[in-house]
């Protein structure tokens, strides 16, 4: 394993044990700790599903709640050796979860003490963060403390998590690690390890982590791969600052030889940090004014999407009134637009308006611009980028660009592909008819797009059901456009008919292979659900002194989203590779690039 220069490397037997230390370079410091990996608390080795082999087919068979809080857990007998949380892989293909949990296990029923004690309120301080991989040798369940690794540089760190601020974890082309974790007062935490070896047997060998602070309001995405057209560099940190709350700014953390680059003060120096959307001195009827991106609890797709060094990024303006270049001026929904950063140049595009979306009613007097309309970024294995548009309760559309963003035709202009969803989504005359919110969405190798919404369609025939979650897929033809499957896509009904949410997170593997990650919640506040709803709840959960959601699942597609299976240990650890994916290190002659060719071959062959 690679080990940062100057600082005693110690063997370190527990994850409270720790070992800090610096190390000066030309352009900073680096902050690093040394710790171990511990036996997961939540996997005692039990029995994960009594219906392992139980499939959800997209709108033939889903899950169908039947009390309101009579869920997988019950109907399964759902007891997963981790914490669901949306997954990762590096590589290797090896599964990384970031759990965030609020009270210790018990050690003796990790299904009452962690499963539904698993979200609470994001003002709440947690209890500990865990990252939890597959232990090399035999596939136990591991974690490394999040909390311990902060707090041996910052000791008065307080951080957050929970479904409304969930951090996220990332591996480079090299297979380094980038965690992301939002902290107390405005600040953030970004810890990075070189180490490659996060999954090393227990007790054995320490991992080196390196922590920087970063003095930012509040972070708001971190790129991930989820498209195959996607750079795998340092991952894309989408952020708002106070010295510009009304821009759009991300950055790339600096990376030297000998890691993760910050000032004395552990700061991240931000020396990357760009501008994107300037409004300043801005027309308001013809310029985003007010760019808005996403909260990211549930859905959390991309809106950054990097291709050679070509950052495109969507959003929506929370300014109506805007002007299209048609003349037409939109004085309700949201206006959707797309733009782009060149890191080759240095040099941003002027944001292009793509369509307004809407919330819950078209023609209302109210329908102001909401954060839930966010849209998502992928990139095609062609090099074109895609937009989704995010919508509330609503239609969505499809956008992609006229040619590949690295193109010398290149000019940031995107062209519809039209609505996604069938003929009568939406809203007929005025009426409320439903639609989609939270987009989750990925892209696999084969360019289909994979879209996981709630979903609050309501029939035309006046039939009324709760908010379901439901999957589309959009399938790339043999004339290069993309046809989308709505019809049947319901993957859960819940019971009751009233509001419902999911925070779901869609990601996908080195395999093609789909994971979805759900945490459920019946009603908006405690009036909104009956008080035969409330005593279910309280039953299950005396101590919870409100509405929250709880009971996270996962599931898997392993055949291109056809059907789901739940995503038990087993089956994760059949998916890891002993070839890493991509290629490490890059091909330098020509039997590497022979060798890499069969690599892609061999992948290929397993999907």
């Amino acid at each position: 394993m690679m080990y940062l220069p100057y600082c005693k490397h110690i063997l370190v037997l527990s994850l409270a044990a720790i070992s800090p230390c610096i190390t000066s370079t030309a352009s900073g410091a680096i902050l690093q700790t040394e710790t171990t990996a511990q036996i997961s608390p939540y996997d005692l080795n039990q029995v994960e599903s009594a219906k392992p082999n139980w499939k959800i087919k997209p709108g033939n068979h889903p899950v169908q709640y039947r009390q309101t809080y009579y869920r997988e857990r019950e109907k399964f007998t759902y007891n997963p050796r981790y914490m669901p949380e949306a997954f990762s892989f590096d590589a290797y293909n090896r599964p990384y979860v970031i759990s965030t949990v609020y009270q210790t296990p018990s050690g003796t029923n990790p299904t009452k003490t962690s499963i539904f004690g698993h979200a609470k309120n994001s003002t709440d301080s947690l209890n500990d963060i865990y990252i939890q991989t597959l232990n090399q040798s035999d596939n136990q369940w591991i974690i490394y403390s999040v909390n311990d690794i902060v707090k041996s540089q910052f000791k008065n760190a307080e951080l957050y998590g929970g479904t409304k601020n969930r951090p996220k974890i990332y591996f480079d082309q090299n297979n380094h690690a980038h965690v992301i974790v939002r902290g107390t007062n405005d600040t953030s935490y970004y810890l990075y390890s070189n180490d490659q070896d996060l999954s090393t047997a227990s007790g054995i060998n320490p991992v080196t982590w390196q922590v920087g602070r970063m003095n930012v309001e509040d972070v708001t995405s971190v790129e991930r791969h989820f498209s195959p057209g996607q750079d795998r560099d340092t991952p894309i940190v989408s952020v708002r600052t106070k010295s510009a709350p009304d821009s759009l700014q991300y950055f790339k953390a600096e990376i030297s030889n000998q890691g993760l680059v910050t000032n004395s003060n552990g700061y991240l120096t931000l020396s990357n940090l760009k501008t994107a959307i300037d409004p300043s001195g801005q027309n308001a009827s013809s310029f985003p004014v007010a760019p808005k991106l996403p909260a990211g609890h549930s859905g959390a797709g991309n809106i950054t999407a990097t291709h050679n060094g070509h950052t495109v990024i969507s959003f929506m303006s929370n300014h109506t009134g805007f002007t299209d270049s048609t003349g037409t001026t939109h004085n309700a929904g949201s206006p959707q637009f797309a733009a782009s950063y060149d890191w080759n140049t240095d040099s941003a595009s002027s944001p292009q308006f793509l369509e307004v979306t809407y919330s819950n009613k078209r023609d209302y007097y109210d329908n102001v611009p909401d954060q839930h309309n966010s849209p998502i970024s992928l990139i095609d294995s062609d090099g074109y980028a895609h937009v989704i548009t995010g919508a509330h309760n609503d239609q969505i559309g499809h956008f992609r660009t006229s040619d590949a963003v690295d193109n010398s035709n290149w000019d940031g202009t995107y062209n519809s592909l039209g609505d996604i969803g069938p003929a009568n989504l939406g809203y007929e005359g005025g009426d409320r008819g439903g639609g989609f919110t939270y987009l989750s969405g990925v892209m696999d190798s084969d360019d289909t797009i994979h879209l996981v919404v709630r979903d609050s369609e309501k029939p035309l025939d006046g039939s009324t059901r709760g908010f379901a979650l439901s999957y589309l897929r959009g399938k790339k033809n043999a004339e290069g456009q993309w046809e989308w499957e709505t019809d049947e896509r319901e993957l859960v009904n819940p019971e009751r008919g009233g509001y419902n949410i999911y925070y779901q997170q869609l990601t996908i593997d080195n395999n093609d292979n789909l994971y979805l990650t759900y945490s459920y919640k019946a009603g908006s506040t405690w009036d909104a659900i009956s008080q035969e709803e409330l005593a279910e709840y309280k039953a299950l959960w005396p101590d919870d002194p409100e509405n929250l959601a709880h009971d996270p699942v996962t599931w898997a597609s392993y055949d291109g989203g056809n059907t789901w299976l739940q995503v038990t240990t087993d089956r994760l650890a059949t998916q890891i590779s002993d070839t890493p994916w991509p290629q490490i290190p890059e091909p330098t002659s020509l039997s590497l690039l022979i060798l890499g060719s069969l690599i892609t071959l061999s992948r290929k062959q397993r999907l």
